[in-house]
């Protein structure tokens, strides 16, 4: 409600009737007149809005602002399409201007046009991806030992950040394997027998060479203990390969899947 409003005027009252109608009001809705807390809200916008156009000054900054906000919406811009002919658009031409719904529609209508220009390169990435999380899956079910490794090389690693230490764990070399602990619990030239994933070669179990006593052995944690995660991207991406075909979700399938076999290329080279 506009100032004009709360004091019943038009917005070509004179300063005579503002004062008027504000001592008009003022008196019968004065919380000293009545206990009504509506009243009470009215006289306080009464007075407010007495104060704003009794001021000329303020008065006039209230009309632009008042004007402004009644002035209908501009039209929006139309957008206009490039002329095919790249003469004429050099030379400024355009066609016709299309409406913001037209515009629209025609993104819209290239989304399709997109999803079928990708479909068969996202279609490969699925089945590559498929093979890739199956032999996974298959690794982390086959295991394979590696008997008297020398510990050639102890080296430590600490990863730091502004906050402090973000990481710390040891790399152990042997002869044929290189692993990640989270502890130093070998010295160098020491003798150890691993187990380990036969494809990728992830260490899971190490124990002194020749030392059958199970309290002895050591497990470590690997990304295969989260066996889940190339189970998913295996279900999206083989989602992605099967019939019939869609070029979204095909497309839609393959981001999926390189998304999860970026995150097990990383926890594959960190192991």
């Amino acid at each position: 409600m506009s100032y004009y409003a709360v004091l019943e005027l038009s917005t070509q009252a004179s300063p005579e009737d503002i004062r008027r109608a504000y001592r008009r009001l003022v008196l019968s809705t004065h919380p000293d007149r009545t206990p009504d807390p509506a009243q009470h809200r009215r006289y306080l916008a009464i007075n407010e809005a007495y104060e704003t156009l009794s001021d000329p000054a303020r008065r006039a900054a209230y009309d632009a602002a008042l004007a402004r906000l009644q002035q209908p919406d501009p039209a929006p811009e139309a957008a206009f399409e490039s002329h095919p002919d790249p003469a004429m658009r050099r030379r400024g031409f355009r066609r016709r201007p299309l409406s913001k719904a037209e515009a629209a529609a025609r993104v819209q209508a290239s989304y399709p046009a997109q999803y079928a220009r990708y479909m068969p390169w996202a279609r490969r990435v699925n089945w590559a991806l498929l093979l890739c999380a199956l032999l996974l899956l298959l690794d982390s079910q086959w295991n394979t030992k590696y008997v008297d490794q020398e510990v050639r090389r102890v080296t430590e690693h600490v990863v730091r950040g502004k906050g402090g230490t973000l990481d710390s764990y040891v790399r152990i070399e042997t002869p044929d394997l290189n692993f990640r602990l989270d502890q130093n619990m070998l010295r160098e030239g020491e003798m150890i027998d691993v187990e380990c994933s036969a494809l990728f070669k992830q260490a899971r179990i190490i124990w002194p060479a020749g030392n059958a006593d199970p309290d002895r052995r050591i497990f470590i944690d690997t990304f295969y203990d989260l066996l889940f995660l190339p189970a998913t991207m295996a279900v999206v991406a083989a989602i992605g390969c099967w019939p019939p075909p869609g070029n979204r979700r095909i497309v839609d399938t393959a981001a999926m899947a390189i998304t999860l076999g970026v995150i097990h290329l990383y926890l594959l080279l960190r192991s």
